[in-house]
């Protein structure tokens, strides 16, 4: 049952008060049924799905923003099959007594999910926010967070003396809350299954639209009313230029790229790559020095320079520089410098006309997020990598 005194502050399953037989027994699956069936005038269409209908109500009650659909906790986005790969890559963090079961997923059941695993599951599904970003779940109206600004100054000075008076240069990275939203298309025979690969199938999937739509938001966001402003679009991104129509990808083009961040003081905190699959295999093909025996500037342990560098195909491979086309970014920089707010549920849509001939169901996922850089001097980039 529902806890009363927990219903203004309910983002997980957890703050709700649930049991772990409700938290179990909890399913996505069965709240979009019940929807379809209250859309098609079914007498008792919330029968078979009481808890999810009572656990959407109480989330409304401390929602701040009009309902499009069915309310979930965001961690009933988080499936089995997650957290079988996290217990066996974390070496059973949860512990088999938590009722998880052992880390070989023999006896995994789905109880006392924690609001914090579905942010490991948003990063389990998207390289970027496994970089080090910093995530700031179950938020509640908007958020500044205070930032430095120019160095403070600094004084010596003697027995019983003063020090210089100077103003502190403080700014504000301000979290406001946009909403992102993405669809699944579901079929009937899949809904209709009662099976918990079937429950894991739909919370994999629509978490992994979430966090897709939330990456390619840090990468190359555009920055208007509706969507975060992305690295690749900040006003004062350094950047390290290649050529006049682009050029290929050097040894020398990363070390300027980390000497960028590192004359702004910025290159500390969670440093590292990231690119495109036709970035990783042009360097992989690249001699750190000419006549270095071999050795490649992507190395096999994915790491350029000493640094650790990841790939996801979100980074642009379309660029244009004067004649060069189809031209690739580099970023490098301090990913705890970005900043991931996430706001309360998910507010999922039920579609039944779009594929109404075929019997399809669109599911539209949508999240209240904000994604801030807290100083562009944290990232340079480059822009104009040729890699054919």
């Amino acid at each position: 049952m529902i806890a009363e005194e927990k219903r203004l502050n309910a983002p997980s399953m957890d703050n709700l008060g649930l049991t772990r037989k409700e938290q179990e027994r909890y399913s996505v699956r069965k709240a979009i049924l019940a929807t379809i069936a209250a859309r098609s005038g079914h007498a008792d269409p919330w029968k078979e799905a009481g808890l999810e209908l009572e656990i959407s109500q109480a989330l409304n009650t401390c929602r701040e923003r009009p309902v499009n659909g069915v309310l979930i906790p965001q961690d009933a986005l988080v499936s089995r099959s997650f957290l079988r790969r996290y217990i066996r890559a974390a070496g059973d963090p949860i512990g088999a007594s938590s009722g998880f079961g052992n880390a070989t997923g023999g006896n995994l059941v789905a109880t006392d999910l924690r609001s914090d695993m579905f942010i490991e599951a948003l990063k389990d599904a998207a390289v970027v926010m496994g970089m080090g970003v910093t995530m700031l779940p179950g938020l509640v109206g908007d958020v500044d967070i205070p930032k430095e600004g120019a160095d403070p100054n600094v004084y010596w000075v003697g027995e019983d003396t003063e020090p210089t008076g100077s103003d502190i240069d403080l700014g504000n990275v301000d979290l406001k809350f946009k909403t992102i939203g993405g669809w699944q298309r579901l079929t009937q025979k899949l809904l209709k299954q009662s099976t918990p690969y079937a429950e894991d199938i739909i919370r994999d999937s629509l978490l992994s639209k979430l966090a897709l739509g939330i990456q390619q938001a840090i990468i190359n966001g555009a920055g208007t009313a509706t969507e975060p402003r992305g690295i690749l679009n900040l006003g004062s991104l350094a950047t390290v230029p290649l050529g006049p129509n682009g050029g290929a990808p050097t040894y020398g083009a990363m070390v300027d790229l980390e000497t960028e961040v590192a004359k702004d003081n910025a290159d500390i905190g969670s440093l590292g790559y990231l690119t495109n699959t036709s970035v990783r295999g042009k360097l992989k093909q690249t001699e750190t020095f000419p006549g270095s025996n071999g050795n490649p500037v992507w190395s096999a342990s994915n790491e350029v320079n000493g640094y650790q560098a990841y790939v996801t195909n979100a980074v642009p491979s379309n660029l244009t520089k004067g004649t060069g086309t189809n031209l690739s970014a580099i970023i490098y920089g301090n990913w705890a410098d970005v900043v991931v707010g996430m706001w309360g549920d998910v507010d999922l849509n039920i579609d039944t006309t779009t594929h109404a001939n075929t019997r399809g169901v669109v599911v539209r996922v949508f999240q209240d997020t904000d994604i801030q850089i807290k100083r562009d001097e944290s990232f340079a980039a480059i822009l104009d990598a040729v890699t054919l």
